[in-house]
């Protein structure tokens, strides 16, 4: 990361464009879909997390806490209730195959802009905590999120997932 100014810290990709090119990996995708279905864990969150770590950012733990609140809470409210709405239109048999197609497209469309809506808060908030001190904390990692839902093998998943997002981050940078 390079920093311009105390207050304009930049980074070498923005939150939403390495979570475009990152979640376009098969693996990672399917990772991060796994911790949603099995878990509810937050796609946001985790990407988040991965980007942190992919541009060398840290962040104390407490930082998580605003997190779940700006961006947890938001995911509670409509996006999953979107997925759910998504998920119901083809099952309810009220809509030909054509036009479940056409409706979930225009689903899935709002739920990417709020994705998108709920990645730049992410970075905001980055932006807004940069500089705080860890003191005694340990940062903000993938592995401390996944543990704080509760995941019983967060760690391993965490170490998978981070992995594949930084061989997937190299052969981006590559192109």
């Amino acid at each position: 990361m390079v920093v311009n100014n105390k207050n304009q810290p930049t980074w070498s990709i923005s939150l939403w464009d390495y979570s475009v090119k990152i979640y376009g990996f098969k693996e990672v995708k399917k990772s991060c879909l796994k911790l949603q279905d099995e878990y509810h864990a937050n796609v946001a969150i985790i990407l988040w997390c991965c980007w942190l770590n992919s541009e060398g950012i840290t962040l104390p733990q407490s930082v998580m806490d605003e997190a779940l609140i700006n961006i947890d809470t938001v995911n509670q409210t409509t996006l999953l209730k979107l997925r759910s709405v998504r998920r119901s239109v083809e099952g309810t048999g009220a809509f030909t195959s054509d036009q479940a197609k056409v409706i979930n497209r225009q689903v899935l469309n709002i739920e990417l802009m709020i994705e998108k809506v709920l990645l730049y808060r992410l970075q905001d908030l980055t932006r807004r905590f940069i500089d705080l001190p860890l003191l005694s904390e340990t940062p903000v990692t993938l592995s401390y999120y996944l543990q704080f839902i509760n995941i019983e093998s967060a760690s391993e998943e965490a170490e998978k997932l981070q992995q594949l997002c930084n061989l997937r981050s190299v052969v981006v940078d590559d192109l």
